[in-house]
């Protein structure tokens, strides 16, 4: 999800994949200090850098990227995947809240991805590769809200970044599992154009996210 705030001739985007409670803690605190901010949502393909250089005041929340030398950029957090399930799903009910679901379990059970262009494989699947297994992926979803609806409704499993995880468990009654193979944790950055390097509105609103990330106790 991509989100924009604005006020007069400034916007500030936070584009990620699931870092909903990042934006929105941050935008709880701007509404308090400044009630005449409107915020917007952009879906990850429309976020682009002609965007980024078209908005007055801008900076995107997103995974690694390929991106000119104008814009600057900085480490947020990591995003380590974990494993939901429906407290329901009997092929795991015998696996504990916090276990590890057997890596053989794991490749047989049905599979929800969150895919943008419906690819059906991603850094789980290559993880998988090299230990000569592959998942049985039969549903792809745009959004991660959308995957976590699904397998609460049924027998899928899927995996998640685990700062969504934690923020949907709760309310959709999900088992959180722990990988059965190690899968490296995608890097989240802020990026920015470089001509507010110094800017101070800027600035503050750089420094407010990461504030966020942190009192949010998101890995580093």
């Amino acid at each position: 999800m991509s989100a924009s705030i604005t006020s007069g001739d400034g916007a500030v985007a936070a584009g990620s994949s699931a870092l909903s409670a990042t934006w929105l803690a941050c935008r709880s605190i701007v509404s308090k200090s400044s009630p005449r901010v409107i915020a917007r949502q952009w879906a990850p393909a429309t976020l682009s850098t002609r965007k980024l250089c078209g908005i007055p005041f801008g900076a995107t929340l997103e995974r690694p990227l390929e991106l000119p030398d104008w814009v600057s950029s900085a480490l947020l957090f990591q995003s380590p995947f974990v494993i939901i399930a429906s407290r329901n799903n009997e092929a795991i009910a015998a696996i504990p809240d916090g276990g590890q679901i057997p890596l053989d379990l794991f490749s047989r059970l049905p599979h929800a991805i969150r895919s943008i262009d419906g690819t059906l494989s991603g850094m789980v699947d290559e993880a998988l590769k090299s230990h000569g297994l592959r998942r049985n992926v039969t549903l792809a979803l745009p959004h991660f809200q959308g995957v976590a609806l699904a397998v609460a409704a049924g027998s899928h499993v899927a995996a998640v970044p685990v700062q969504f995880a934690r923020a949907v468990k709760a309310q959709l009654d999900l088992m959180v599992f722990e990988p059965p193979i190690d899968v490296p944790a995608p890097h989240v950055n802020l990026y920015w154009h470089s001509r507010y390097d110094q800017d101070r509105a800027h600035l503050w609103m750089r420094s407010l996210i990461v504030t966020t990330v942190s009192e949010l106790g998101f890995p580093i």
